[in-house]
């Protein structure tokens, strides 16, 4: 009797079981798309639902959407980070911002999202702070990474950086200001923070100074014609083909790695999905491949090979005319 009533038990514990994970499962099919932008959120911004309760929504720090956090913890196994929020994993070597009593003057260099990011943290600990740019936008390289029509997110985000700094009473900004020695000894700052950002490294060919031949940065819908080939297949130069396919051009990637490596500086969930959008665009993958040079008549282009080892030098150009082909360098 004893050992029958066990039994009854257990199966009944194990139906709960069953009819808790089912609830659970449709539970979270609801809340899902509920919860999951602000745990992202909290990431980015732990102390969002504090400012959504204070009416201070445009000082929320956003999600750019990277899925750096779940990358790095889920794939590579690392401690969580955050792209936009550079204290999320590390709050027990820096601790929280809070005002300190020996406030400096702080002269920042740089406009761009780092220079930025420096003069928000200085003012935040209570420091006087110039912030100034040579051009007459903030944002730096930054803005260059907005360009593309999907990228609204990181809209967003540079839009909320440059908010925040033009509201900072303690942050002055000054534009079309370059960084110099005698700005520094006239300023005379306690400290000096340099965030000038980098300058792309551009490969010199033969069409190189012509409209065939042009930097992403400084290509446009309208500079290009609508043969394309990006010289560069990091997840930068498949952004770009992705874009330049919505608009109904033909774009070939060129690059001198192997095909599963492209798409490099992302994380996995987000390079499987563009990878997919490139495929259903029909965007042209040629790797392992070098571009030698650029000519009025077209790409030459170095394919390695296998067995047995050598180079294969041959033009490459679009099946309609060689007339109508650019390089896009990235």
């Amino acid at each position: 009797m004893l050992q029958n009533l066990k039994l009854l038990l257990k199966s009944l514990l194990v139906s709960l079981v069953v009819i808790a994970c089912l609830l659970l499962k449709k539970l979270l099919k609801v809340i899902q798309p509920i919860w999951l932008p602000w745990f992202v959120h909290l990431l980015a911004d732990p102390d969002c639902v504090e400012k959504f309760r204070l009416g201070k929504q445009d000082e929320i720090r956003p999600c750019i959407r990277c899925n750096m956090c779940i990358h790095r913890c889920h794939t590579r196994l690392l401690d969580i980070r955050c792209s936009v929020n550079p204290l999320m994993g590390r709050e027990e070597y820096f601790g929280r911002i809070d005002k300190r009593v020996d406030t400096k003057k702080v002269l920042i260099i740089g406009g761009g999202p780092a220079g930025m990011e420096a003069a928000r943290t200085a003012s935040m600990r209570g420091h006087s702070v110039i912030l100034v740019e040579k051009t007459d936008k903030l944002g730096g390289n930054f803005i260059l990474a907005t360009k593309e029509s999907f990228k609204e997110d990181l809209k967003k985000y540079l839009e909320w950086s440059i908010r925040t700094v033009k509201k900072d009473k303690n942050i002055d900004i000054r534009m079309n200001t370059e960084g110099t020695a005698d700005l520094v000894k006239k300023e005379k700052p306690d400290v000096l923070i340099i965030a000038v950002g980098s300058v792309p490294i551009i490969p010199t060919f033969t069409a190189s100074g012509t409209e065939k031949v042009q930097w992403i940065g400084n290509a446009t819908k309208e500079s290009l014609g609508q043969n394309i080939v990006i010289a560069g297949g990091g997840f930068t130069g498949l952004e770009a083909a992705y874009d330049y396919a919505l608009e109904g051009k033909t774009v070939t990637v060129i690059d001198m790695i192997p095909e599963k490596e492209l798409g490099q500086g992302a994380s996995v969930m987000n390079k499987i999905s563009l990878m997919q959008k490139l495929k259903t665009y029909k965007v042209k993958l040629i790797c392992e491949s070098k571009v030698e040079d650029v000519t009025a008549e077209g790409v030459k282009i170095s394919i390695r090979m296998e067995k047995p080892l050598f180079h294969v030098i041959m033009w490459f150009s679009p099946l309609d005319s060689v007339r109508t082909q650019q390089l896009l360098i990235i």
